[in-house]
């Protein structure tokens, strides 16, 4: 079991921090389904602002300056 700090960073910025109960951790091959930036709207449909241009995954946690190191290549 892994207690833990989920951070989510946008262009190299810490934006969003969360504590998370990780659970038990075990390696998988499933595929991963990422949603974001949708709205519901008054009549119900649903849409999305901004765009994902890049999305990364590690198997390690990254230091802060990894992160930027990283946003800072592209």
């Amino acid at each position: 079991k892994h207690d833990a700090e989920v951070c989510l960073y946008v262009d190299g910025k810490q934006v969003k921090r969360q504590a998370f109960d990780g659970g038990d951790l075990k390696p998988t091959q499933a595929p991963v389904t990422l949603l974001t930036g949708f709205a519901l709207t008054k009549d119900g449909q649903t849409t999305q602002q901004g765009a994902v241009r890049d999305v990364r995954l590690w198997s390690r946690a990254l230091t802060p300056e990894e992160i930027y190191g990283v946003r800072s290549k592209h």
